[in-house]
């Protein structure tokens, strides 16, 4: 198995994690997303296949400074707080259970680490879906937000998975 950036290329169409708004991106609005350099995309996929059985975005973003509080204390004194946002994550439902969501988790905190010696973020930060996602991102040291549980963080000083 390999992480490699989306290309057109990729076979797409039969994508199914169980989750429909994670299958509807991949889908439908992942095109549209790169045209606009929304986000960048990484598929988990066999190598030398085409078929993506597992694929997460990241994007540049940003997080009020308060919510980093109880979690962070050495954080530059600014409003918003610079972060990487894994905005996607999913795993083909033929997959699931092989522990193939922390390959593709540690290869995107691998590359969200590097990117940010080029362009600064504190952290990583995930959206929780649901109490499923909450407890796999916990598992790899994520932590919720105060003020927003389905929110977590890894801040870059802890990206211990690298």
């Amino acid at each position: 198995m390999e992480v490699s950036l989306y290309t057109k290329a990729f076979e797409r169409s039969g994508f199914d994690c169980g989750v429909s708004v994670l299958n509807d991106f991949l889908q439908k609005r992942l095109s549209q997303e790169l045209k606009a350099r929304s986000c960048a995309c990484y598929v988990l996929h066999e190598e030398d296949e085409k078929q993506v059985l597992g694929y997460y975005t990241l994007s540049a973003s940003q997080v009020v400074a308060t919510h980093f509080e109880g979690i962070e204390k050495r954080l530059p004194r600014y409003p918003d707080i610079p972060v990487t946002l894994i905005g996607r994550l999913a795993i083909c439902g033929s997959q699931q259970g092989k522990g193939l969501g922390g390959v593709i988790l540690a290869n995107a905190v691998k590359r969200a680490y590097e990117n940010s010696e080029v362009i600064g973020a504190c952290a990583i930060v995930v959206d929780a879906k649901d109490e499923n996602a909450v407890a796999f991102y916990e598992k790899y040291d994520f932590q919720r937000f105060a003020e927003d549980e389905m929110k977590l963080c890894l801040m870059k000083n802890c990206f211990q998975m690298l």
